[in-house]
């Protein structure tokens, strides 16, 4: 992985933790559990379009306000 992958990468990563927050510590060990377990993703090395899939699967159409947070992320802007 290159360094400008890895910085990528480690963003996602903040931007995803940032964002869970807001459900909670407890909630967010949960979350990430079921998204490993059941949907094969993990967040050290994840892509932004298959953790998206697993939350739209996971919560309907409320994922969007997550992922509308984890996008706005001031380090990962993507519209």
């Amino acid at each position: 992985m290159t360094m400008e992958k890895k910085r990528e990468q480690e963003r996602l990563i903040k931007a995803v933790r940032d964002s869970l927050v807001m459900l909670g510590d407890n909630t967010y060990e949960a979350l990430m559990f079921q998204m490993k377990q059941r949907y094969g993703v993990d967040l050290n090395d994840m892509k932004l379009d298959d953790f998206e899939t697993a939350l739209r699967e996971l919560f309907g159409p409320s994922a969007e306000i997550i992922i509308s947070s984890i996008r706005r992320a001031p380090r990962l802007i993507i519209l």
